[in-house]
């Protein structure tokens, strides 16, 4: 057998082996019900969504994603992501227009590929079928990854590719032991992590974390074939995408001057929830197996490798404002990865102990899908409303671009928690969007309740803008029809009274 370890469990009793299947099919069902509900239940936002379907719809009908003019003026449009998701999407937005289902259909496929590489990973490195399970299945267990895999977002393609990536490399490192890689082997690792970073820019810490074990592995030279390799393909696939859409670059670092701020990063941590508990977990166990082992090989080495270089990546990407909570996901990967490799030593009980904790997570999702689903009905009554006020062709001013896509209005954002957080760091742009709202030139504005009814910035808006909205328009409705509360706001006539 390949590998420096041999499996300390490949045995396991039957009521351990019965445990970790029942968490395993626990598991799955996690994700089984929130694929049934984003897919055949739920047909608005979950998660601000609107700007991957708006460009995948704009990317169908042959248009520009990344137009460089319109970060200075309206429609002030940002697609911060590389577009190989919005390309995947594209056919499907021809076919059936402005639709969830099919880009939530890829990010389901892309989790199901990236549950089964991780399992051949820890099958590769030597682990027993018991220890491959739970450590898949513990991974596949946090909340953030269940999500992504149901919704419209790259970073479930993304890690999907990058595990491909991590996986060709562990076979090929695994079949040559000490032996140099052949570069022929190094060909699928490559152009899985190019088109991991093409999908969505984290997807870099899969072959960063690749190239640094082998140059500290000293491997040296196999490094730098591989670095300037990937390198290559990626800089090739980035700079033809913006010499075609002559702004592909500026997108992807508009945000580069946007400070990370601490608030914001302990707030998306918390977005972890009681996953806090299986992190810290976690951190304990891994360490504890990884010193009971004498000798870890190269490969091994990588998890803890992609863990460091993915958390401190992530603790500057996670303080930038509008960022979420699944940019965890790469070094939660590591950190999961690493303890199923600790598990190898370890009595099979602890595969159940650790499965044990999806417990956790049970009555929360649970309860997530169920408020899916009961609010279904009352979201598609008020997207009707919406459409009653035809505002066909006319610019809507709302949070997420989805509702310009619903009404056919036209946006005046495209990501425009993107261009709220540049101004307030800049303290410019604002001039003239409050200027067309004293103007009443928008029919109709649609912004979270937490804002239009706390007036602070809680969310996206400023205080400056809420009380322009607040002074030059009048509430109508409470609407319920995407990712938060929405309220409507139509123009104030000239002889209503205060």
């Amino acid at each position: 057998m390949n590998g420096s370890i041999t499996p300390q469990n490949s045995s396991p009793n039957k009521i351990v082996l019965g445990l970790v299947l029942l968490g395993a099919l626990v598991v799955s069902s996690f994700y089984l019900i929130s694929w049934y509900c984003s897919v055949c239940v739920r047909s608005t936002s979950i998660n601000f969504e609107g700007p991957i379907i708006w460009a995948a719809t704009e990317l169908a009908k042959g248009h520009n994603i990344y137009p460089l003019s319109s970060h200075a003026a309206q429609p002030w449009i940002a697609i911060l992501y590389p577009p190989l998701y919005m390309i995947l999407g594209a056919p499907f937005a021809a076919l059936l227009g402005n639709s969830y289902v099919p880009l939530r259909v890829v990010s389901a496929l892309s989790g199901a590929v990236a549950a089964v590489l991780l399992f051949r990973i820890f099958k590769a490195q030597a682990c027993s079928f018991v220890v491959a399970l739970a450590a898949t299945a513990f991974y596949f267990s946090f909340a953030v990854v269940v999500y992504e895999s149901a919704e419209c977002r790259p970073d479930m393609l993304s890690m999907a590719l990058g595990m491909g990536a991590l996986y060709t490399f562990v076979r090929a490192a695994r079949d040559q032991q000490d032996n140099p890689i052949p570069n022929q082997k190094l060909i699928l690792p490559v152009i899985l992590s190019a088109l991991s970073i093409f999908a969505k820019q984290q997807g870099v810490v899969y072959p960063l974390a690749i190239t640094l074990c082998l140059l500290l592995n000293r491997r040296y030279k196999t490094g730098l074939i591989f670095a300037s390799s990937w390198l290559g393909v990626t800089a090739s696939l980035l700079l033809l995408t913006d010499l075609i859409s002559g702004g592909l670059l500026a997108n992807m670092s508009m945000l580069r001057a946007v400070r990370s701020r601490i608030d914001v990063l302990t707030s998306n941590f918390a977005g972890l929830g009681l996953d806090v508990i299986k992190v810290l977990y976690a951190v304990i166990l891994a360490p504890i197996g990884v010193l009971m082992q004498r000798k870890l090989s190269m490969d091994e080495r990588l998890p803890l490798i992609l863990f460091c270089l993915s958390a401190t990546i992530m603790c500057y990407t996670m303080g930038i404002p509008a960022s979420n909570v699944q940019h965890t996901m790469p070094a939660l990967l590591g950190l999961c990865w690493w303890v199923g490799l600790s598990l190898r030593k370890m009595p099979s009980f602890m595969c159940a102990v650790t499965l044990s904790l999806v417990l956790l997570n049970v009555y929360p999702l649970m309860l997530e899908q169920q408020a899916m689903i009961l609010i279904e009905t009352r979201q598609k009554q008020d997207i009707a409303k919406l459409r009653n006020l035809h505002l066909e062709g006319k610019p809507l001013l709302t949070d997420d671009v989805y509702l310009n896509l619903l009404t056919d209005s036209k946006p005046v954002f495209v990501d425009c928690a993107s261009f709220i957080n540049l101004w307030k760091d800049s303290g410019k742009g604002f001039d003239e969007l409050n200027g067309k709202i004293a103007k009443k030139q928008y029919p109709a504005i649609v912004i979270n309740e937490a804002d239009a009814h706390n007036g602070g910035d809680r969310a996206f808006w400023p205080a400056p803008v809420i009380a322009s909205i607040k002074q030059n328009y009048v509430e109508k409705d409470i609407l319920f029809c995407g990712p938060w509360i929405f309220v409507l706001f139509v123009p104030k006539q000239a002889n209503m009274v205060e």
